[in-house]
């Protein structure tokens, strides 16, 4: 619990420092024809994609990105978000007691630079209808915690994250890679 408060602290520490980055990222849309994956196995008797129609900006007028783009830094490192996905939670869940729809959301990490990345750095906060969302940390559902293993060169991982979510219709989640504090978050939306 000490290393999760720990954790957590320097993360906050590090978001606060993003802000004075100047590694811009760029933003590549997917293809029509890929294929999403959700890890964990098929959750398809409890999940329900959100509605297409999730308002916002027309993504080909916009150079931030949303949800099923793929963020790509200078260094070579690599995020990808795909589109929120309503969830069950488990019994025992913790963070999904509160109003909202509870909805996950794969994150995947490429490591495109020529050393070992530690997954451990990736930071996820959102928000959604004006007010921050509550994380959901549900091992049942392999949910919300980031991968421990290193991250080798040219390799990716990807893992789900859940948040109870205001309004589905206004969502934004950031993701912020800790090993580099001259490195943007990737701030998502629909």
């Amino acid at each position: 619990m000490k290393r999760l408060v720990s954790l957590m602290a320097a993360a906050v520490l590090a978001l606060s420092l993003t802000s004075c980055s100047s590694d811009s990222p760029t933003v590549t849309k997917p293809s029509d024809s890929a294929a999403e994956e959700t890890p964990g196995g098929d959750d398809s008797s409890a999940d329900d994609t959100a509605d297409d129609d999730t308002g916002g900006e027309d993504p080909a007028s916009s150079s931030d990105p949303v949800f099923g783009d793929t963020v790509t830094y200078d260094d070579g490192m690599e995020i990808t978000v795909g589109k929120p996905k309503k969830f069950t939670p488990s019994e025992y869940a913790a963070g999904a007691d509160g109003d909202g729809t509870p909805m996950k959301f794969t994150i995947t990490v490429k490591n495109g630079t020529d050393k070992a990345f530690d997954p451990t750095l990736v930071y996820a906060t959102a928000s959604s209808g004006g007010e921050e969302s509550e994380s959901i940390f549900d091992t049942d559902a392999k949910l919300g915690m980031s991968p421990q293993t290193a991250l080798k060169p040219g390799k990716s991982v990807k893992w789900d994250v859940g948040f109870m979510i205001a309004d589905p219709k206004d969502i934004t989640l950031e993701v912020a890679l800790n090993d580099d504090f001259s490195r943007d978050s990737a701030v998502y939306s629909n």
